[in-house]
């Protein structure tokens, strides 16, 4: 049941989307605040239809900031959001899934990704160069799903294809954690075959994936 609304302001900016740079981080605020509070994320151009609707406003996140949204609740640790706050691509699975969503940048992201379980998906794609978003997912044992230009996919997850999988199929006798990895990296210049420990999670070893 939908309990109102949280207002953002949507970044009018001419940064180039999924760049580095000086950002409104409200729209992924009002996003990652969104499940928790039964609301729906709602920019300032939208507030007016809402009202005439009945929902009342739930929040105003228009000047808080992502390091202020990650102290305020106890968001999912089985996935990470990563948004550009001008965009709208898979928004609805990390309301959904009830994750915290970052920009991808700073202190912040290592926060996020820290609190995360092993082997979590981050969903989205964040607004820094690749290397600076897939090398710190994979030195805490998570995995890049690139998914920033996927749509509807709370609908696509939840039709059963085929019988599942076991896990204990799927593992190999050591514990392996696939993690994406940027190519540059010289340790992973060779994948045929060597994985390396995780350097912030030392029981774990992660290797290539392929999304």
């Amino acid at each position: 049941m939908v309990r109102g609304y949280i207002l953002f302001r949507f970044e009018q900016s001419a940064r180039p989307l999924h760049s580095a740079g000086k950002l409104d981080e409200s729209a992924n605020v009002a996003t990652a605040l969104a499940s928790a509070q039964n609301g729906l994320a709602v920019s300032e151009r939208l507030a007016g239809r809402m009202e005439k609707l009945g929902l009342r406003r739930l929040l105003d996140v228009r000047k808080r900031t992502e390091r202020w949204c990650l102290a305020q609740g106890e968001f999912s640790r089985l996935a990470l959001g990563t948004a550009d706050p001008k965009t709208r691509h898979a928004r609805s699975l990390m309301i959904a899934l009830n994750a915290f969503v970052c920009s991808g940048r700073d202190e912040v992201y290592e926060k996020a990704l820290a609190r995360c379980e092993e082997d979590a998906p981050v969903l989205g794609w964040g607004c820094e160069a690749e290397d600076k978003l897939t090398l710190p997912s994979s030195r805490w044992g998570l995995f890049q799903t690139s998914t920033n230009w996927c749509h509807n996919l709370p609908v696509f997850a939840s039709d059963v294809m085929a019988e599942s999988i076991p896990v204990n199929r799927l593992r190999q006798p050591h514990p392996l954690h696939w993690s994406a990895l940027d190519w540059g990296d010289v340790r992973f210049k060779d994948c045929r075959g060597a994985y390396s420990p995780s350097p912030n999670r030392p029981g774990s070893r992660i290797g290539p994936a392929v999304s």
